[in-house]
């Protein structure tokens, strides 16, 4: 079915001579739902760009925790209401997100009252349906994903598939009138960019993301209006927490000690104390919940095993989680990736103090409600680890939440993961300010132990010591440049 037919058979969704847009929106959105300030300026600025025909693509940045969801929901239901019956795409950088989107939008769409549209998994590898087998099809088949949205569309029914950027690649090319990238910055990886060059010219591709730096270089970064289009709007971290969308991130230092025959921590003890830091930190809240990223879920076990020795140095009973692709736990107790979900929901309702591992799984676009802190054991890449810090800015007003904690490990002085050069970089790049702002200047050394000691004058040590360098580069470049104008 091409365009012209499509728009002939639309009959879902009718516009209206008598309502604009604008109203049919207000008509549809629920009673105690209202856009925070800049989201009300973004769906302006996006709807803008919906309705004009000479520019297909657009970025939109906005900070973890800032909301990007309720803005391409608000672009979906619009192209909705215009539309009819359109076909959209929504990519996700791995298939627990993009089933844990799917699962939110059947809801939304139905507390917004908009009926009858239908919804589709396209995904390689293992797929658990969120509804009724009738209503969600899942399928690795773009042929398949064809006949479901023509047969949807020929009864005036909006079709939303949702993908990985592992599957994009087989039905990018596709007559779609909407594509909506979340995590967009992944398609700056070699392995995704010629979806790039494959989006139709006939589609909108809204590109969404809090980290647009990524890692490329040359034209396939997103600053580049001709790969992504112009941004449509900014609003950085730094703004975000100035409006109280999300809460500021506090830096502490670790330092951990080796013994004398060079022996490091077993990760357990690193751990416990870690946790015991941010809990006991004045500025916790009544209970923590610390996200950790480890380097590989071989130590989960090992972690688990000493899940005692973790609540008796720490003081506290804390139950331990872990996220996998091979399966959760709730301390001893095994989950497979089906649970996942409600594995979740149990960490965000649980009143006891929480230790929560991953690796990779976490790290963006998962909403996992109840995160205070997060330790990094790992080296990662800059916008992973800042999508990582930004599950923890979420703001939680009924939990008196004011800070989000934000742990830096070393051992015997020496910082392990990303250093604290990158880190400041990384902050200043995400849009936070300087990291110097942010360092946590109260912890007392003398509270550690033999292992293990509170480390924040040699985070802030070492801050300063970026800044004279960077300084003295400036320096370098500017009496370079005067040189050659000499």
């Amino acid at each position: 079915m091409n365009r012209a037919e499509r728009k002939k058979a639309s009959k879902g969704f009718p516009k209206s001579k008598q309502k604009t847009i604008i109203q049919l929106m207000k008509d549809h959105q629920p009673a105690d739902f209202d856009y925070r300030c800049y989201q009300k300026t973004t769906v302006k600025l996006q709807d803008a760009f919906l309705r004009q025909s000479k520019k297909n693509r657009g970025c939109i940045f906005i900070g973890t925790g800032g909301g990007k969801t309720v803005i391409f929901f608000d672009g979906i239901a619009r192209t909705i209401l215009r539309k009819g019956n359109p076909r959209v795409l929504i990519v996700h950088p791995r298939i627990a997100l993009s089933l844990d989107q799917q699962e939110r939008f059947v809801r939304d769409f139905e507390e917004w009252n908009f009926p009858g549209i239908e919804f589709t998994s396209f995904h390689s590898g293992e797929v658990f349906n969120t509804r009724d087998e009738q209503v969600n099809l899942s399928t690795t088949n773009p042929e398949v994903l064809e006949e479901r949205i023509t047969e949807a569309q020929s009864e005036g029914r909006p079709h939303i598939t949702f993908t990985s950027y592992k599957s994009l690649h087989k039905i990018v090319e596709a007559d779609w009138d909407l594509i909506i990238f979340d995590e967009a910055h992944n398609l700056t990886d070699n392995q995704y960019r010629q979806n790039l060059f494959n989006i139709p010219d006939t589609s909108k591709a809204l590109f969404f993301t809090g980290t647009p730096a990524g890692g490329a270089t040359g034209e396939y970064r997103m600053d580049n209006d001709a790969m992504f289009g112009e941004v449509l709007h900014t609003v950085p971290p730094s703004e975000l927490i100035y409006l109280d969308a999300i809460v500021p991130p506090k830096l502490l230092g670790l330092n951990v000690y080796t013994d004398s025959a060079g022996n490091v921590p077993e990760y357990h003890a690193i751990i416990a104390e870690a946790f015991k830091q941010q809990q006991t930190h004045p500025d916790a809240t009544a209970v923590s919940k610390v996200l950790f990223a480890l380097p590989g879920v071989e130590r989960f076990d090992e972690i688990i095993k000493h899940l005692a020795v973790i609540r008796k140095t720490a003081g506290v009973n804390v139950d331990v989680y872990t996220i996998s692709s091979q399966g959760n736990r709730i301390n001893n107790k095994f989950y497979s990736n089906a649970q996942r979900a409600d594995v979740l929901k149990h960490f965000a309702k649980n009143p006891n103090h929480c230790i929560i591992l991953h690796c990779d799984t976490l790290a963006e676009g998962i909403d996992v409600s109840g995160i205070t802190g997060v330790v990094f054991l790992r080296g990662m890449r800059n916008w992973k680890a800042i999508q990582t810090i930004g599950r923890a800015c979420r703001r939680d007003d009924d939990a008196g939440k004011e800070v989000c904690f934000v742990t830096m490990i070393s051992i015997d002085n020496d910082w392990i993961g990303s250093n604290v050069a990158d880190v400041a970089i990384m902050f200043r790049e995400a849009g936070y300010g300087e990291l110097g702002d942010y360092v946590d200047s109260d912890n007392d050394p003398s509270q550690g132990t033999r292992e293990v000691e509170l480390n924040d004058d040699l985070l802030v040590k070492t801050i300063k010591d970026i800044k004279e360098l960077e300084e003295q580069e400036l320096l370098k470049d500017l009496f370079a440049t005067l040189a050659e104008q000499a």
